[in-house]
């Protein structure tokens, strides 16, 4: 038994290298479930999910784990058969309720079947086991995005960049989320850091060049928008854009170009045909030997000053909003409280275990209790109530 054992760990080391060949070699001739259950994954890492699939229920019959039902809904993943997913990624989380893991391949499952509500919960729930796993908080704060529910998504995001600084996809993310709310300052930081470090792509470059022109940046929007279509070509709307500011900055031949590229377009034909015969015309005017207008020399992309009034932050806490001071104010720390505690009574109601966290490590124990006991009572002996539930429930496990 020893020996078999040291086989299949010396397997399972070849598979995780990338050695396939060698782990399979390895597993020759053995038939018992965890040989079968290794072999499996070397078929799903091949591709062969139907024969992964196979594979994995022949695990199954013979002892149901969390683990094989886990690999099972994987493949179902790469099939596309989102039903299959969902019913052994269920089995798994049901057999193992702390296989994180598990519960975030179900909340993918679970969205890909139009069940945004229940995906939600089991990102959530993922995050109950582990609050450090990334991918779960990420997905949730794009669920609550797409549901319009901006200030968790951004209460998320704010977590995740605290967890990993350089994870591009939660600037993304809050970059969206900004132009959404139409805060176009604050979308710039996001995307001009995602450009400084090299992570920006078409959509990048196309968000900033709306974000610059809105806030008056012309020169800016019109760089930004060079990018874009230096990335994609095709892009219509960025070609519009890019030949309206050309045109405007008096780059009239740059701009001619553009819209003559988008004449045939079904969308912004009529538009682009329009305004060739316009420069045609204005061009027509112009002296033989006059040159169009300089634009500076592109020096990178910057953010704007977001224009926010200072403030004073009371803690650490991911989430929590701090009331603005004037600059010559000393703070009113009881103010500040009450202020914290009316903002996330919200999710504090909710029962929420991530807001009930925050607030019970960085609120509840700085609270000035006997000034606001009668100011808030039921908001108090609520939260008072939420955290000793959480305690009790930290404590269960």
């Amino acid at each position: 038994m020893a020996q078999q054992d040291a086989v299949l760990l010396e397997a399972k080391a070849a598979l995780e290298a990338g050695d396939d060949v060698q782990a399979e070699a390895l597993l020759a001739g053995r038939t018992d479930r965890r040989a079968t259950l290794l072999r499996a994954s070397i078929r799903c890492g091949r591709g062969e999910h139907l024969e992964a699939v196979r594979l994995l229920k022949t695990v199954i019959a013979e002892k149901e784990t969390a683990q094989a039902y886990y690999r099972l809904g994987m493949c179902w993943e790469h099939l596309g058969q989102w039903d299959g997913a969902e019913k052994a990624l269920r089995r798994a989380v049901l057999l193992d309720p702390r296989h994180t893991d598990a519960f975030i391949r179900l909340g993918t499952a679970l969205y890909q079947l139009d069940r945004s509500h229940e995906a939600m919960r089991a990102y959530e729930q993922a995050l109950v086991n582990d609050p450090k796993a990334l991918l779960a908080r990420y997905q949730l704060a794009q669920l609550c995005t797409e549901a319009g529910d901006f200030k968790r998504a951004l209460t998320q995001l704010h977590v995740l960049q605290g967890l990993k600084p350089d994870y591009d996809r939660t600037r993304r993310l809050q970059a969206a989320i900004f132009l959404k709310l139409g805060d176009h300052r604050q979308a710039l930081v996001e995307l001009c850091w995602l450009a400084e470090k090299g992570h920006a792509d078409a959509w990048c470059f196309g968000a900033m060049g709306r974000a610059y022109r809105a806030i008056g940046e012309k020169l800016q929007a019109l760089r930004a928008y060079e990018f874009a279509l230096r990335l994609e070509p095709s892009l219509d709307e960025e070609t519009l854009e890019a030949a309206s500011l050309n045109e405007e900055l008096e780059q009239y031949e740059a701009a001619l170009a553009l819209y003559r590229a988008l004449v045939s377009d079904p969308q912004w034909g009529e538009r682009a045909r329009a305004a060739v015969k316009r420069l045609e015309r204005r061009l027509a005017t112009l002296a033989p030997d006059a040159t169009p207008t300089e634009l500076a020399p592109f020096e990178g992309f910057e953010p704007p000053p977001t224009q926010q009034p200072e403030t004073k932050p009371l803690g650490k806490a991911p989430g929590l909003r701090t009331v603005p001071l004037a600059p010559a104010e000393e703070p009113d720390v009881e103010e500040d409280l009450l202020a914290i505690v009316k903002r996330n009574l919200g999710e504090i109601a909710d029962g929420r275990l991530d807001a009930v966290r925050r607030l019970g490590e960085e609120v509840l124990s700085r609270l000035p209790l006997e000034g606001l006991k009668q100011r808030l009572p039921k908001e108090l002996a609520r939260l008072q109530e939420l955290k000793q539930r959480f305690q009790r429930r930290e404590g269960d496990r």
